[in-house]
């Protein structure tokens, strides 16, 4: 049996540190976990900071064949932050400008989160090879899968399961709100702080400007409050799961992945 992983940072290695330059924190990620667990080949496709059309590109050109891909999700909001194979992050490249005006400013701005998700989908769809989506730095709901044959959600989110067994439970869509607040401060910068600070902004701040959706700057502080309570937890390094929220979610996953690959190879 074989099947391709891929995904972001989140596929690429635990997080023992926040570099993960260690030792430990480069020897587990989900994939080879679950290699372990099958003893079925992996051929490794994530890499660090990707989006999924990005990820998509790879596994076309990969050379491995017709096999099942086992692919943690990531967040649709990466893609705004690249042209082609330039990635722009921490600014936004100016063609995307608009949408991610639209986003934070939307009444209803989850619908807008939601369709730049789905123009991805429709993407991954017409690699025509199936598809088991894992929740990663996003989440990924099976009524958004519905209508693309070759995609199925194994599992919707990463941090819902963590937060379950940590015993700080976490409600709701998780993103990755650095890519998120960035996206905020491109439009009102704040004078004192680095795109990799702003988490120490007073919400204050952003609820000054009017124009911005209200709920989507709570969700903002919500997912920085939460993650550090995970930090504290111990299942947390900054954005990433450690080795630890690596081992927990691979045993969640394991069994029904097992039996998606096996019903698809």
């Amino acid at each position: 049996m074989k099947y391709i992983y891929t995904g972001d940072s989140t596929a690429v290695k635990a997080f023992e540190t926040h570099e993960g330059n260690d030792e430990l924190s480069q020897l587990v990620n989900l994939g080879k976990l679950f290699e372990i667990y099958t003893s079925y080949k992996m051929f490794d496709l994530s890499s660090y900071g990707k989006p999924n059309n990005w990820l998509a590109r790879s596994v076309r050109e990969s050379n491995v064949g017709r096999i099942p891909v086992f692919w943690l999700y990531t967040d649709p909001l990466q893609k705004q932050f690249w042209i082609d194979e330039q990635r722009f992050f921490p600014n936004i490249p100016e063609e995307n400008k608009n949408k991610l005006w639209e986003l934070i400013t939307a009444d209803d701005w989850q619908q807008k989160y939601i369709q730049m998700a789905d123009a991805e989908l429709r993407e991954l769809n017409q690699l025509n090879i199936p598809i088991g989506l894992v929740g990663g730095s996003g989440d990924i709901e099976p009524n958004q899968v519905k209508d693309y044959k070759n995609i199925t959600v194994i599992a919707s989110s990463w941090k819902h399961v963590i937060g379950k067994h940590a015993g700080i439970p976490f409600n709701g869509r998780y993103m990755l709100v650095e890519l998120l607040h960035n996206t905020v401060n491109e439009f009102f910068t704040h004078p004192d702080y680095k795109w990799n600070e702003l988490w120490r902004v007073d919400i204050e701040w952003d609820r000054q400007h009017k124009e911005l959706n209200q709920q989507l700057i709570n969700r903002i502080y919500e997912i920085y409050q939460w993650r550090s309570d995970m930090m504290q937890a111990g299942y947390m390094t900054g954005v990433h799961p450690n080795v630890y929220g690596n081992v927990i979610y691979h045993n969640h996953i394991k069994a029904r992945l097992k039996e998606w690959i096996d019903a698809n190879t």
